[in-house]
């Protein structure tokens, strides 16, 4: 199921996740795949400059945080930034939906996504060491942390064998189409996360952030269920369990960072 999570930003608005695991898990690959003119980009992390994310100054052209529905920031940990100000836009835009550059402001709808390799977490973990510290880049500020919806624990992942999945004659669907359906999701996100407002309850938290959870949940239900109807009891409780997990890992780092401000009793 955390495999599916992936797919959550293309269907969520402003739904922003990490994912940091092991080399050959696809992650690269995968958003390099589901990118395209309309609905996605992926690009290198540390060669994005603000012209590309937010605007052009020149030609006044907006970017990809105003023209896409899903930016993936590939190889986040060994990203270096010349120009500081892009942690303070990715913040604002964390926070708030909004990016600033000179005097102009954009309003975007795209969900975040960050990918990166990661080879040493059982020497992290044993040290209790935030997973973030040896990252190039200063992203690792705790408003940034607490913005993002899911981690994805790619080092649980075991390596993809491309050989699986090239049967000549196996069924497939068009990207673009696909694409377009995870697009119409995006209109009706709300809808699902009222399917289990009475049914899943949170102890622990505040509104802002359960709100996160739920939106996984809602994500793993609009992918899977999307009738809703066929949903088991215990696909549900599956599907909590998972958006839990995720946002723990996040609680986790925050806790590290700063105990006094953040405990990691989520439930």
């Amino acid at each position: 199921y955390s495999l599916l999570v992936r797919l959550i930003p293309f269907c969520i608005e402003k739904y922003h996740i990490m994912e940091l695991g092991n080399k050959e898990t696809a992650k690269s690959y995968f958003y390099s795949v589901m990118s395209d003119i309309v609905y996605s980009s992926s690009i290198s992390a540390g060669s994005i400059s603000i012209a590309q994310l937010v605007r052009n100054n020149t030609t006044h052209e907006p970017g990809i945080l105003a023209k896409k529905n899903v930016v993936n920031f590939d190889e986040i940990p060994e990203a270096r930034w010349k120009d500081n100000d892009i942690v303070t836009i990715l913040q604002t835009y964390l926070q708030d939906g909004i990016a600033n550059r000179d005097d102009g402001v954009i309003a975007g709808i795209a969900s975040l996504v960050f990918t990166g390799n990661v080879n040493n977490f059982e020497t992290l973990a044993l040290k209790k060491e935030s997973l973030f510290s040896h990252f190039k880049a200063p992203i690792n500020n705790e408003t940034i942390i607490d913005k993002l919806y899911f981690f994805t624990p790619g080092w649980k992942f075991t390596k993809i064998n491309p050989n699986k999945y090239t049967e000549t004659n196996a069924p497939r669907i068009r990207r673009d189409y696909f694409l377009c359906a995870l697009n119409l999701l995006r209109e009706e996100h709300r809808e699902f996360s009222e399917v289990f407002k009475d049914t899943v309850r949170f102890a622990n938290t505040e509104s802002g952030r359960d709100m996160r959870v739920s939106a996984t949940i809602a994500g793993l239900i609009m992918l899977l269920h999307p009738d809703v109807e066929s949903m088991s009891t215990e696909e549900l409780e599956a599907f909590a369990y998972i958006a839990l997990t995720g946002r723990k890992i996040l609680l986790r780092e925050l806790e590290i960072k700063n105990k006094n401000e953040y405990q990691n009793v989520l439930e």
